[in-house]
């Protein structure tokens, strides 16, 4: 009797795919899935009680600033994917892998490290039903998964708790704390990938580190000119000046973020047309959303626009586009389109 076939299309997809990957596909690459599939089974029983559904694994490039990336679904529909960098899968990303050995301890440390963080991901979408798209998809939510395994690391060998995890920096209580997008690869103690792998050229403790890159060469004069603003008493041309050189810093540490800041995109970073604004948004509440938006604009204080978001998600504001942007997990600078949107005049 022929053995029988999986009934449902999404299962047999995943069954057939789980086979190619793993006995089939070129030796590299089947090394690697041969690693990920039964490491996946164990970390679905130890950390989600088998809620997971097992996903399609792929190798292939993700975010500059990422290791692996989870989709809600493939690009032909099937269930959820989950992709890994090769620079980290085959070693040949030297930023990253101080090794000659791709199977070294350190490394493949990192790969169940981010294994594990994209099934938290995973378990979010699928098991609390949300994207949490304002976080870029690292909440609340995501954070109180992460914390929870963390703990429950620390009940097994008290040496391997991990810290609270933070959805991102809140002004200056969490500054210089690791957040929910990092977890758990910088949450780790120092020493925990044996020197085999690096972290520098990401993000790190809430912020981008470049190494080695080269950054936007000051203007000769402006240091004497900034003195010049400061000993004169114009200390708001002074604070205008230097808020020019920070946006601009932060566009050639960020490349996309000068475009981004111009207006809003999808996910191609194809330009969209702006929504239009409610007049009734600014004046709400005796003009609470101006006065924030105002303020952000003015200090280039960028980690309240969430609190603009929220404060125009009560006037009455329901755009997506607006409102993930103020929530996004990125940089701003005083060309932000939401302020622009609002009528707060551009500071640079």
């Amino acid at each position: 009797m022929s053995e029988s076939k999986p009934t449902d299309p999404d299962e047999a997809e995943r069954s057939s795919r789980e086979d190619y990957s793993r006995h089939q596909a070129a030796e590299p690459y089947r090394h690697r899935f041969g690693h990920l599939v039964p490491r996946w089974h164990e970390f679905n029983a130890l950390y989600f009680e088998n809620r997971l559904i097992v996903p399609r694994f792929s190798i292939a490039p993700v975010h500059p600033r990422r290791l692996s990336e989870t989709r809600i679904n493939t690009d032909y529909g099937a269930r959820t994917n989950i992709m890994f960098s090769p620079g980290l899968m085959f070693g040949t990303d030297r930023r990253l892998v101080r090794t000659d050995d791709p199977d070294a301890r350190g490394v493949i440390r990192l790969i169940d490290d981010r294994l594990l963080g994209e099934m938290v991901k995973q378990f979010v979408m699928e098991v609390h039903g949300s994207l949490e798209e304002g976080w870029d998809g690292y909440g609340p939510l995501y954070a109180r998964e992460a914390t929870r395994i963390g703990a429950q690391m620390g009940r097994a060998d008290p040496a391997a708790e991990l810290p609270e995890v933070h959805p991102r920096r809140r002004a200056f209580r969490l500054a210089g704390a690791p957040v929910a997008a990092s977890w758990p690869h910088l949450f780790r103690p120092d020493g925990f990938y044996a020197g085999h792998v690096t972290l520098d050229h990401l993000w790190r403790r809430g912020r981008v580190r470049t190494g080695t890159r080269d950054r936007r060469s000051v203007v000769p004069g402006v240091y004497e000119y900034l003195h010049f603003l400061a000993a004169t008493g114009r200390h708001a041309r002074l604070l205008e000046v230097l808020g020019r050189e920070v946006d601009a810093a932060k566009v050639a540490r960020v490349p996309g973020l000068a475009a981004a800041e111009r207006g809003p995109q999808d996910a191609s970073g194809r330009a969209l047309p702006v929504p239009p604004a409610d007049p009734g948004w600014v004046t709400w509440n005796g003009g609470c959303v101006r006065a924030i938006a105002e303020g952000i604009g003015a200090r280039r204080a960028f980690d309240g626009m969430p609190i603009l978001a929220d404060a125009l998600q009560d006037a009455g504001c329901d755009s997506d586009l607006i409102l993930n942007h103020c929530r996004a997990h990125t940089e701003h600078t005083a060309n932000c389109w939401v302020l622009r949107l609002l009528g707060t005049p551009d500071q640079a």
